[in-house]
């Protein structure tokens, strides 16, 4: 039916209210982002893990929160899991429990002004009963829209829970990795070839490859039906890493941030390694997701190991600065994002990372003394991975806070009636729990370890992997750990009690310990808190923030990003400068100068070149520049803002690549020339 010209008219109207509004919220949200403190945080377990968290005891979460706040840190991250929140799909079955859980730990957080961020969509855990397992959900997610309503109703369900406490969220490109698992078993042999077309990888191609590749499998799509996977060491693999960018960062970024705001990316910061048959011959870089357009953060990480050769070398904390700075300014060159490190792993002592390169050991407090003004200049936030050191359990409802969920009770055994949540075994009683062999690390590992918390006197037994224990309980509460084997197929733990009326009131099975050294298990001090905590003053304070920048005077423009190599022209030096310069510095006075050349000619244009100026997100100046000659920016500085760290952008409407424009080997990104930022009075 046609519409009435008034009624058209109406509508867009309304479509462009809608779409105003929703700009002015975007722009609100990075004003707002702009002015806030450098985020200090940490990633949230309690006393269980990421796996455990949400159906573990949450009792001591406010003062665990307290403690956080006094080690110094602003904010929290807490892991969302899908499965746990959702366990039925087609239609969506809510953990309505979970949500519940969620919305508390929330609002406990924001009692204590600590700001929330949610990793959401983490699938790695094991909620007994869910319809799907996490891997088998992230390759459907990115395959095809079938699970795509359920999704969006579990990102909406959050959104709803945490309105008023949390301050954003994210998705990680971690925990959809795993497709690139399955391709590898699928070219051994051990999945069928026509997973491209199941995974949607052939319609992808037909809208996305050049025709050069399309030419060169076109006989065997003609044979097959559809475009296979390339081999993985086939220079055409670096097409799969695009359709999985573009899948994360389009089509689920796109979906989800229509339902959950503000909404960023932790996209993949390591280059992956391009090869011609069995030689390396060039690398992929994610780069084309590092730009989030649902939040003003781009979300990161860090490793000591990131850009080192990675043959198990121990090395001095001034090289692993120097490659940090390296490779935060890499990542900030393609990204007008703020980009927060939610994972600043200094320590890293993960089981895949043996022969990773580390930190020597005796230079890691001095590390963490340093790092403030790298940290300061190149992101803005930085968190632990975890609030304290955890074993990574195996077991679900392993402090009883379910009830009988996950566990059965056999022999008498029954729920504490009074106190914290526990299981009672009198004499002969017993609770059982199926282990799944796929949550062991059997191929890394050897050795379980069971860690209870019990009350007795009695004698406790436990039976797993074949394998039987005992130990001793004397009279009040302690701590036992008894060591097994790791089991190589599913297995039940039994734990009874051979003599005596036990209580049980936290049991751990793992055959890992991720030690950060902050805090231990326990929430004990750990060798770097006193380090983390004077890391969290020094970044409130300034960290040693400078007031002028110089190409000519040593390395000072190692901070600053978008800014290449110093180079000398006779007595004079200067820095060329791309598209963008973010820079922080200590702002003593009323403006900052800036000074450099520019040379509009270069760029053939025939508007000129105009450079804006940002403190702190907010424009401060724009200058036009027609004919080449010098530039000389004058910045004013807000007088609330005098006397303290400000973040000083830079951005070019010109820039050129002399060796994309046909016009030299320099493949840099060119705009203009930087010889000095000076904020002195």
């Amino acid at each position: 039916m046609a519409l009435c010209p008034k009624e058209l008219l109406l509508r867009i109207y309304r479509f462009i209210l809608s779409a105003a509004t929703a700009l002015l919220a975007i722009l609100a949200l990075s004003s707002e982002a702009a002015s806030s403190r450098y985020l200090k945080g940490v990633t949230y377990f309690g006393a269980a893990s990421p796996v455990t968290f949400w159906n573990s005891d949450l009792s001591r979460v406010a003062a665990d929160f307290k403690e956080i706040r006094a080690d110094g840190f602003n904010t929290v991250i807490l892991v969302v899991p899908w499965g746990e929140f959702q366990p039925g799909l087609q239609p969506g079955r809510i953990n309505a429990d979970a949500f519940a859980r969620l919305a508390r730990v929330c609002r406990a957080a924001s009692a204590e002004q600590l700001q929330v961020q949610m990793r959401l969509s983490y699938l790695h855990d094991h909620y007994p009963g869910e319809d799907l397992a996490g891997d088998k959900r992230a390759v459907m997610l990115l395959s095809n829209d079938r699970l795509m309503p359920d999704w969006l109703s579990y990102l909406q369900r959050i959104q709803t829970a945490t309105r008023g406490c949390a301050s954003g969220s994210f998705l990680s490109w971690e925990d959809f990795w795993i497709v690139f698992k399955h391709l590898d078993d699928a070219e051994a042999g051990h999945l069928p070839g026509k997973i491209a077309k199941d995974y949607g990888y052939d319609a992808w191609i037909n809208r996305h490859a050049n025709q050069a590749y399309r030419g060169r499998y076109a006989a065997i799509r003609k044979q097959l039906g559809y475009y296979p996977f390339p081999k993985r060491r086939s220079p055409d693999f670096a097409w799969v890493f695009r359709w999985f960018d573009d899948q994360l960062s389009n089509r689920l970024m796109s979906r989800a941030s229509q339902v959950l705001r503000p909404l960023s990316l932790e996209p993949r910061v390591d280059d992956d390694p391009i090869f011609d048959g069995e030689r390396r011959i060039d690398w992929f870089s994610h780069k084309a997701s590092y730009q989030v357009r649902s939040s003003p953060y781009v979300m990161s990480y860090w490793a000591p190991a990131m850009g080192a050769q990675n043959h198990g070398e121990l090395e001095e904390a001034d090289k692993v600065l120097e490659r940090f700075a390296y490779m935060q300014k890499k990542m900030a060159t393609d990204t007008s994002n703020r980009i927060f490190l939610e994972q600043f792993l200094f320590k890293d002592n993960s089981l895949l990372a043996t022969q990773n390169a580390r930190i020597k050991p005796e230079q890691l407090s001095d590390f963490l003394q340093r790092a403030a003004l790298p940290l300061l200049s190149l992101s803005s936030g930085y968190a632990l991975w975890g609030a304290r050191d955890y074993d990574a359990s195996m077991l679900f409802n392993g402090f009883f806070s379910l009830g009988k969920k996950g566990w059965q009770f056999k022999g008498g055994a029954t729920l504490a009636q009074k106190g914290p949540a526990s299981a009672m075994l009198p004499q002969g009683a017993s609770i059982t729990q199926n282990v799944r062999e796929a949550l062991t690390l059997r191929a890394m590992t050897k050795l379980a370890t069971l860690r209870m918390r019990l009350t007795g006197p009695g004698t406790i037994k436990a039976r797993y992997a074949d394998q039987e224990r005992s130990a001793e309980i004397g009279a009040g509460e302690s701590w036992v750990k008894l060591s097994f084997p790791v089991a190589n197929v599913d297995t039940d733990l039994v734990i009874s009690s051979s003599a005596g009326d036990l209580r049980l009131a936290e049991v751990h099975l793992y055959d890992f310990t991720q030690i950060g050294d902050v805090r231990g298990t326990l929430g004990q001090p750990g060798l770097h808190l006193a380090d983390i905590q004077e890391l969290n003053r020094k970044l409130d304070t300034g960290g040693g923030i400078p007031s002028r920048i110089a190409a000519g005077e040593g390395d000072s423009l190692r901070l600053v990003a978008g800014v290449h190599g110093v180079e000398r022209d006779g007595q004079s030096s200067f820095a060329w400068v791309g598209p963008r310069l973010r820079a922080m510095v200590l702002a003593k006075g009323k403006t900052i100068v800036v000074s450099g050349h520019i040379k509009p000619e270069m760029f053939k244009t025939k508007r000129g070149c105009q450079i804006r100026a940002a403190l702190d997100g907010r424009l401060a100046s724009v200058q036009e520049y027609r004919i080449s000659g010098p530039v000389l920016l004058n910045v004013p500085v807000p007088e609330k803002t005098q006397g303290l760290p400000v973040e000083l952008t830079l951005d070019s409407n010109c820039s050129l690549n002399p060796k994309q424009a046909g016009k030299g080997n320099d493949d840099r990104n060119l705009s203009f020339i930087l010889n000095e930022i000076n904020a002195l009075p």
